[in-house]
């Protein structure tokens, strides 16, 4: 089991963009003793962000062998799966995490987004949906909602979302170059 003090020392590097010694850290307390589930997850995310895949999707995969219900390591590794172009095992993933955990808005959210590269856009809008309803703070998910409301043809459900984020965050530059595209692209500029 890895320490409080050390996880957060490997977490620091990794915020501070210091992925190499983050790498250092995490491989010196493996060599004490053996790795952790928590402990590879880290490592696998750090892979990740070298650019090394395989070696992160191993650490992932070694990882979930200790932990196969860790939720947070099955949503990371959906993740790296979706990012490497692997859809059917990423989305299995994240309704892995999802079964495991139903209110889980990273699973939702990454489920939609799979479903979204896929062209599926009716399904995906469930799970954003569903993302939104479980984490209403997420300023990106409840902005995606809403353009997913007016591609799929409920563009006053998708106004009335950009609606309330707009009054919430008149300045916010993301929203309005949505908005603007929006207005642009579907005649919503009277609606507003």
């Amino acid at each position: 089991m890895i320490s409080a003090s050390d996880y957060q020392a490997i977490v620091l590097e990794m915020e501070r963009g210091n992925f190499r010694k983050a790498l250092a850290l995490q491989q010196e307390i493996e060599s004490v003793g053996p790795p952790s589930a928590q402990l590879l997850r880290l490592k696998a995310i750090i892979f990740h962000r070298l650019g090394q895949g395989d070696a992160s999707y191993q650490a992932f995969q070694q990882s979930l062998k200790m932990a196969p219900d860790d939720v947070v390591t099955l949503v990371a590794c959906a993740g790296l799966l979706t990012d490497a172009g692997a859809a059917q095992p990423a989305a299995d993933m994240y309704q892995q995490a999802l079964r495991l955990s139903p209110a889980c808005a990273e699973a939702s959210a990454g489920l939609a987004g799979v479903l979204l590269r896929a062209g599926d856009r009716v399904r995906a809008l469930v799970w954003l949906e569903k993302a939104v309803t479980d984490n209403p703070d997420n300023t990106a998910w409840r902005l995606k909602l809403a353009e997913q409301f007016i591609s799929v043809g409920r563009a006053r459900d998708g106004v009335t979302h950009l609606k309330t984020l707009l009054k919430q965050m008149p300045d916010d530059p993301d929203l309005l170059f949505c908005l603007a595209r929006v207005c642009c692209s579907s005649r919503m500029l009277m609606a507003l």
